[in-house]
């Protein structure tokens, strides 16, 4: 026993140390060669593989991590430059700068990848095919990354964000358990879509050396926290820095070289230049929903589809709550806001974001989030019911046991009883719950028009199989379950 107690210490003392030892830390890199390593590593896994060494190869994978004692990774790229304009490495340095120096995530790590990822005939990847490749080796969080191209007088800075599949399956998946007397499965509902322009922004060609010079302030360390202090370093390529304290808007940085200084981390953008940080602010509310469930408002310099994830987000948690109806209603009225026939249009009044109309960000996925809820309330409804006649058969039997009972209460003993009792029966009464079939095919219904105009997404097809299921309808149930796998095989 007393060695179990010591090895229970001891592992809350290593995830204590690993959540405060490196907090903060970051990385720059080059793409190219960060991308050649994984071609050069994945033909040495081949090899491995073949030799049937597992345990080396698992070994191998986990020195690769550059950053590898953090909770969140974080990958920044250089931003796609067909034209030339030469500020892909600014933008990249400005957005994973200010996730690292001002997000309030504990453990993260950022990676910024400098250089070129164009198309490589020799490798017969796309640019983007070479962002999946590097964000799953590095088993980041999520992704930034963007494209510039010119616009007259003006450049126009179209900035993307992508969860990655892991962050999906443990940080943005919900389920909605259902009862064994309807089969006992849980329909699911994950963030739709993974991948989102955040930002389309514009500005005059002229203010692009004032961009570059504000971008290179954030690469030197300076002796004390000040702009007229002396630069004692730059941060370097492939060296890994870590954020020691803050002071106002200073933030002292070591370098894994042993240098160490001050680097500014409000206050470097010039107004005209201030929309650009919202992407990054929107990325590390991201990473915030990821560690505390909190996720911020998107605002007005960020899209539509920055809008919807937030609302989504949003409406999907109160399903976790296994709180009241008014907090599942809430999540009816957020997606009513983005489909049927009352959906919001024109400027958001609060955001001032425009929604759009028709299909909107996630094609099905805000018809699926109604769909959990309203079935949530029914069950909660029901619940209640079946609840409440328990306990009415409870007092009944308590006071009949009062008045077997010569002494006329109740010892310690019997309570406890009644307490066990009364908790087995919680979840029984659950899981007698039976929806009646008249609302369960209203929801089949909406799931299925809903997925004839976004016939890949999985999660509702899945739900589709659950219901029809309950319903016995075993000639759709298959039909639904073939194409949930072809959606599955399309999305490979």
């Amino acid at each position: 026993m007393k060695s179990i107690i010591i090895k229970i210490i001891t592992i809350i003392i290593i995830n204590i140390f690993f959540l405060f030892s490196l907090s903060y830390a970051g990385k720059t890199l080059r793409m190219d060669d960060e991308f050649r390593r994984i071609y050069n590593r994945e033909e040495l896994d081949t090899i491995q593989s073949n030799l049937n060494r597992k345990t080396s190869l698992k070994l191998l994978k986990k020195r690769l991590l550059h950053i590898p004692h953090v909770k969140f990774r974080v990958a920044v790229f250089s931003y796609e430059d067909p034209w030339g304009t030469d500020i892909g490495n600014a933008l990249a340095t400005i957005m994973a700068r200010e996730i690292l120096l001002n997000s309030n995530v504990y453990s993260l790590g950022v990676l910024t990848y400098e250089g070129n990822l164009k198309s490589d005939k020799s490798f017969n990847l796309s640019y983007f095919d070479k962002v999946e490749k590097l964000t799953k080796d590095q088993e980041v969080t999520i992704s930034i990354w963007g494209r510039i191209q010119p616009e007259g007088n003006s450049l126009v800075i179209d900035t993307n964000v992508q969860v990655s599949e892991y962050s999906l399956s443990n940080y943005f998946s919900w389920d909605l358990k259902l009862p064994k007397a309807m089969g006992g499965g849980a329909l699911q509902a994950h963030l739709k879509p993974d991948r989102i322009k955040l930002q389309r922004f514009k500005f005059k060609k002229e203010y692009k050396s004032s961009l570059i010079n504000s971008i290179n302030e954030l690469n030197l360390l300076r002796e004390n926290p000040n702009k007229d202090s002396k630069v004692v370093a730059k941060i370097p390529i492939d060296q890994v820095y870590t954020v020691i304290k803050r002071e106002n808007n200073w933030v002292y940085l070591k370098i894994e070289n042993g240098k160490e200084g001050w680097i500014i981390s409000k206050g470097y953008c010039s107004e005209v230049f201030q929309p650009l940080l919202e992407p990054a602010r929107f990325a590390a509310s991201l990473l915030e929903y990821s560690a505390y469930k909190k996720i911020s408002n998107a605002t007005e310099n960020l899209t539509n589809e920055a809008l919807a994830l937030e609302e989504q987000i949003k409406a999907l948690d109160a399903l976790n709550s296994e709180t009241q109806e008014n907090i599942y209603r809430n999540s009816i009225k957020r997606a009513l806001r983005w489909v049927g026939p009352n959906r919001w249009t024109g400027i958001d009044k609060w955001t001032k974001i425009d929604r759009g109309k028709g299909t909107p960000p996630g094609g099905a996925a805000f018809v699926n989030v109604k769909a959990l809820a309203e079935i949530a309330i029914k069950l909660h409804e029901e619940y209640k019911i079946e609840y409440f006649a328990m306990v009415e058969r409870m007092r009944e039997e308590l006071e009949y046991m009062r008045r077997q009972n010569d002494r006329g209460w109740l010892d310690r003993y019997d309570l406890s009883n009644m307490r066990r009792k009364t908790n087995r029966l919680e979840g029984a009464v659950f899981d007698k719950i039976v929806l009646d079939n008249e609302f369960i095919k209203k929801i089949v219904n909406e799931l299925a028009t809903a997925s004839l105009n976004d016939p890949n997404n999985v999660d509702v097809l899945k739900n589709l199989s659950i219901l029809y299921t309950i319903l016995n309808d075993i000639g759709r149930t298959e039909i639904v379950n073939m194409l949930v796998e072809k959606a599955i095989n399309d999305e490979l």
